[in-house]
C-alpha cells in the first residue's frame, strides 16, 4: 500500500538532514511520496522529476489574522514564482528584524556582535540563534534566561516579526497553481476565520500529525469531507531523535486524491491578476 509523508523539513530551514539524506530515509521507511515543506524557503527542494520516493515541493508559511497564528502549507509541481516573491520579502524583513534586535541588545548593554555564528547571513538567523549568542557572550545563563531577560515580547531586544495574511498566502499559492493546506495546530480556529479560509479558497487540512489526538483527527476528517477539502498527513519531521519519518503517514486512498488534486491545479491557467504578476492588466490609478 502506498504511503506519503507530506510535512518534512531539511537543513534548508530547521531540519537536521540534507535533502538526499531525507529521501534516502524515506526510501528506507517505505514511503512512496515525501513533501519537503521547509519554513519560508524552497531551497531544500531537489530537482523535481521522476524519483522514488516521489518528491512534492512545498513550503510552510506562518500567517496571522486578528492575533491568531496559523501555518499554511503550499504544495507545487514546479518552482513557484509568486510565492517566491513573498519568500524574498520575508527574507529581507528577517534581516532588518535581526539587525534591529542586535542593535537594541547592544544599547541594552548586551553586545553580541562577536558571538553571532560566523559566515551566516543575518536573514537566516532568528531569536533562538540570538539567544545562543547571548549565552556565548556571557549575557545570559541559558537560552531560556536569554528569552526571559532580552528576547521575549516586552523585553529590550524584542522586535515583532513581519506578518503574513492567510488570504495573501492562499492567493500566492493558487497563482503558482499549487494547493494551500492548513497545517495542524493545537488550538481550535474561531468560526469567523474558518469561514474566511474557505471563502479565500483553502484546499485542504492536515488531519494527521504526531501531536493530534484521535478525536482531533476525526474532527478534521469530518470537516474536510463536509467541505470537499483534500486531507494531508505529515510527521513534521525535523531530526531522527525527535520523531520517525512517515509517522503518521497518509494512506493510499487519500494520498492519490491529494496527488490528483495537485495535478488538476497544475493544469489550470495561472490566476495572477490581483497580485500584479507578469501578464496582469494594469490597475487604474
Amino acid at each position: 500500500m502506498l504511503r506519503g509523508d507530506l510535512h518534512t523539513h531539511t537543513v534548508a530551514s530547521d531540519g537536521a538532514l540534507s535533502t538526499p539524506a531525507l529521501c534516502q530515509l524515506a526510501r528506507e521507511e517505505g514511503l512512496a511520496v515525501v513533501a519537503i515543506t521547509d519554513h519560508d524557503t524552497v531551497a531544500g527542494w531537489p530537482a523535481l522529476g521522476r524519483t522514488w520516493p516521489e518528491v512534492v515541493g512545498g513550503v510552510q508559511l506562518t500567517t496571522t489574522w486578528q492575533d491568531q497564528t496559523l501555518d499554511l502549507l503550499g504544495y507545487y509541481q514546479e518552482l513557484p514564482e509568486i510565492t517566491n516573491l513573498l519568500l524574498l520579502d520575508l527574507k529581507a524583513a528577517r534581516q532588518k528584524r535581526v539587525e534591529a534586535m542586535v542593535r537594541l541588545l547592544k544599547e541594552a548593554g548586551a553586545d553580541i556582535s562577536d558571538a553571532l555564528p560566523p559566515a551566516v547571513a543575518l536573514a537566516d538567523l532568528g531569536r533562538p540563534h540570538l539567544a545562543q549568542a547571548l549565552v556565548r557572550a556571557g549575557h545570559a545563563a541559558s537560552v531560556l534566561d536569554a528569552f526571559d531577560r532580552y528576547l521575549d515580547k516586552g523585553r529590550p531586544g524584542y522586535v515583532a516579526r513581519a506578518e503574513l495574511i492567510p488570504r495573501d498566502v492562499i492567493e500566492a499559492v493558487h497563482a503558482d497553481r499549487g494547493l494551500a493546506v492548513l497545517a495542524w495546530r493545537p488550538e481550535p480556529i474561531v468560526e469567523p476565520l474558518i469561514s474566511l479560509l474557505l471563502e479565500w479558497g483553502l484546499d485542504g487540512v492536515e488531519a494527521y500529525h504526531p501531536r493530534a489526538t484521535p478525536q482531533e483527527t476525526l474532527s478534521l476528517l469530518d470537516f474536510a469531507d463536509r467541505h470537499g477539502l483534500v486531507v494531508t498527513a505529515g510527521s513534521d519531521f525535523h531530526r531522527p531523535e525527535d520523531g520517525r519519518l512517515g509517522v503518521p503517514s497518509l494512506a493510499e486512498e487519500r494520498l492519490l486524491v491529494f496527488l490528483a488534486a495537485l495535478a488538476r491545479r497544475q493544469m489550470m491557467a495561472p490566476t495572477r491578476d490581483r497580485l500584479g504578476a507578469p501578464g496582469a492588466e494594469p490597475e487604474e490609478s
